[in-house]
């Protein structure tokens, strides 16, 4: 499955092996509206997260901000584990970062989500 993009600026990605793994990201937009992220709370491994849930704070250059899950989901593992400094450091080197990799524990609605072009578009932005 390709990236898709939501209206929060989350992109999200299905395991191409496994499409109850979806990996969860922030896109390139936001990262710049946000600026520099000094400090990056990461989701909790093994932890359920409900629809709407806060899974991810985000404290940068210019102010906090509280990630919210688009799905319910069980963060699985991730690139960066459970590492602050090292999802905080990711970050600030890519956008290609996940901030975790979840088992979805429903199914998503994919309406509510862009493709890359569509949000490109959207945001007004050439890349994502």
């Amino acid at each position: 499955m390709a990236r898709m993009y939501g209206r929060t600026h989350l992109w999200m990605e299905k395991d191409s092996e496994n499409e109850r793994i979806a990996r969860i990201g922030l896109s390139a937009y936001a990262l710049g509206e946000l600026g520099e992220v000094a400090y990056a709370e990461p989701p909790e491994h093994g932890r359920v997260y409900e629809r709407g849930e806060v899974f991810c704070v985000l404290e940068t250059t210019k102010k906090i901000e509280e990630l919210r899950m688009p799905f319910k989901g069980m963060r699985v593992s991730g690139r960066n584990e459970d590492s602050d400094i090292e999802l905080t450091d990711a970050l600030n080197r890519s956008w290609e970062t996940p901030l975790g990799e979840f088992q979805l524990l429903e199914s998503i609605d994919e309406n509510g989500w862009m493709d890359e072009s569509s949000y490109f578009e959207w945001t007004g932005n050439g890349r994502g």
